[in-house]
């Protein structure tokens, strides 16, 4: 049975980017944080200010002279909308990019070796190493793979930049099975 350092998955050296690490901080949000479920939320705050616009108001107005409380919700819900649809995603990318530019040891050059049960993550200044079972999911982009949760390290990015071809079907295999149905595709 291969102990903690067998079962090479294989190894990168890489170099996270500020725009990399701010991708993956938002699929993370949105698979765990503040942005999961936007849609559910979007949906709601919309059709709250149409069924105030449309049923709200008539039906207020025909009991009460003024029609200020309708007009407060619709503005309640109209700020919901904003707020889901365009301040909370925009905080939540502010927040990542601070995030990376508070940690220098995010941006630094690193070699990212993975193993069956386990990864080391070394640049100059550290070593983190770790087991699968830490980590709560596993995301891929197009451009990234995303690992989250974690003692050590809330993020483990692999930029597939710095893959070569045949690497980057040996780590989604890997991922695959590692996570099976925590892996996620994302377009």
């Amino acid at each position: 049975m291969p102990t903690y350092y067998e079962g090479s998955v294989g190894s990168v050296k890489t170099q996270v980017t500020r725009e990399e690490f701010s991708a993956a901080w938002r699929l993370d949000q949105e698979k765990n944080g503040r942005l999961k479920n936007i849609g559910v939320k979007r949906v709601a705050a919309v059709a709250a200010f149409l069924l105030v616009l449309v049923w709200g108001i008539p039906v207020y107005s025909r009991y009460f002279a003024t029609i200020w409380a309708p007009l407060v919700l619709a503005a309640g819900s109209g700020f919901a909308i904003f707020y889901y649809g365009f301040l909370l995603p925009h905080w939540v990318s502010q927040q990542g990019e601070a995030c990376f530019d508070s940690q220098k040891l995010l941006g630094e050059p690193c070699e990212i070796e993975l193993y069956r049960d386990s990864y080391q993550i070394r640049n100059r200044w550290e070593t983190i190493s770790g087991h699968w079972t830490d980590h709560t999911a596993c995301m891929e982009t197009e451009e990234l793979f995303v690992v989250t949760g974690g003692w050590d390290r809330n993020l483990l990015i692999i930029p597939k930049r710095s893959l070569e071809q045949g690497q980057v079907q040996d780590f989604h295999t890997h991922f695959e099975r590692t996570f099976a149905k925590k892996f996620f595709v994302r377009p």
